[in-house]
């Protein structure tokens, strides 16, 4: 039981921190794109 919450967490964020760490990509290259374009 207490196994299973561990593992639901630990896939819960996982996938928060793969969006947070896709999101934080997706803003710097667009940053860097403007940067240079401007």
């Amino acid at each position: 039981m207490i196994l299973q919450v561990l593992y639901t967490v630990v896939l819960l964020l996982k996938q928060y921190f793969v969006v947070k760490w896709f999101m934080m990509r997706k803003e710097f290259s667009f940053h860097t794109l403007s940067n240079v374009y401007v």
